[in-house]
């Protein structure tokens, strides 16, 4: 025969893992990916090769992005900045226009912009002008800023965990009370 106790502490565990299972579902679904800008495409592109100095560099992002200082800078191998500091931002074009009468050789192209949801996004391109023999240059890996989980993931998953740890805690407090009225 079933005691009064035992029946309520089966319901309260039923309960308990009912209301996780549903807060599983919605951390699941309800946390919003942590994605910030990605560069779709450059011109001149990341490795081409032009027979002259370009006149502009393009930067196109998938999302409008915001700048700050020395958003896009443009090098040649020798060092020597050929960008003419006029980094402009038009949605999720970045642009700067290039100093004419630049040299040959591997150019290289550095930029950071700020995503739409706040995070600092950098990286580098190279590209050649082949008006000279280019002297070799060592390239720059691209840096992306944000990775791991975001603050909002391991939020969830301690507040899961909180929740299942309570709920068993209620749990065997109710089993010890109800072994307690048996005696």
């Amino acid at each position: 025969m079933t005691r009064p106790a035992d029946r309520r502490v089966t319901a309260l565990a039923r309960l308990t893992a009912a209301l996780v299972a549903m807060l599983l579902m919605l951390l699941g679904t309800a946390i919003p990916a942590q994605a910030h800008a990605t560069l779709e495409s450059s011109s001149p592109a990341d490795g081409a090769s032009l027979t002259a100095p370009p006149a502009k560099v393009v930067l196109t992002f998938d999302e409008p992005v915001g700048s700050e200082a020395n958003a896009l800078t443009v090098t040649t191998a020798d060092g020597v900045r050929r960008d003419a500091g006029d980094a402009a931002v038009l949605g999720p074009k970045l642009s700067a226009s290039i100093k004419p009468g630049a040299p040959g050789g591997t150019w290289t192209v550095e930029w950071r912009v700020v995503s739409a949801d706040g995070h600092p996004v950098s990286g580098a391109l190279h590209f050649t002008v082949t008006g000279r023999p280019a002297p070799t240059a060592t390239a720059a890996p691209n840096a992306a800023g944000g990775s791991g989980p975001g603050t909002a993931t391991v939020a969830g998953i301690v507040i899961v965990a909180v929740l299942i740890l309570a709920g068993l805690g209620v749990v065997l407090v109710r089993r010890g009370r109800a072994g307690d009225d048996g005696e």
